[in-house]
């Protein structure tokens, strides 16, 4: 039996036609396949525990305006629209899921991956000038390990947003 996926609840997907997937090693494996639509859900070799996760927040215009400025520095954009959701990912997979509910979280925290201290960076100015407020500079959190650089921005609905990255610095 095959496992389930956002797809076999939301059958009125809608893609954002920009969203292409990139080349990338290993193998995609996608599910539903209709119209020539195929969405990889996992790339062989890059797994996560997490398969996406989602959080309400109260305005859909102003969170998808906020994350669509803030995450382009990550390679992360808008994937899909779901009945009042929107899935922000890379390669064509949404992983982070956002919608309006009457109920907001408590703060959360949700730190996106960053392939260089330069995309850090990058998505800090670009949260800063999207209205977040400031959490922490980008910089090195030693207290997590020597390589741990990060930067912090409350978003518009007071979640600690972060984009980390665990390389070393390029000399």
């Amino acid at each position: 039996m095959r496992s389930q996926s956002f797809l076999d609840f939301a059958p009125n997907i809608t893609l954002n036609p920009t969203a292409q997937p990139a080349a990338r090693a290993g193998s995609l494996r996608a599910v539903r396949s209709g119209g020539g639509l195929a969405l990889p859900l996992c790339i062989e070799g890059e797994n996560m525990i997490i398969d996406h996760i989602g959080m309400a927040i109260s305005d859909y215009d102003k969170s998808k305006k906020f994350y669509s400025k803030a995450l382009a520095p990550l390679g992360i954009g808008l994937v899909a629209e779901v009945q009042g959701w929107a899935g922000f990912g890379k390669d064509g997979k949404p992983e982070f899921w956002f919608g309006v509910h009457e109920k907001i979280q408590n703060p959360m925290h949700i730190a996106f991956s960053a392939v260089s201290r330069e995309e850090v960076n990058k998505f800090y100015e670009a949260a800063i000038l999207a209205g977040a407020k400031d959490n922490g500079k980008p910089g090195v959190r030693e207290i997590y390990h020597p390589n741990y650089y990060g930067a912090f921005v409350i978003d518009p609905d007071g979640h600690n947003i972060e984009a980390v990255c665990h390389a070393e610095e390029n000399k």
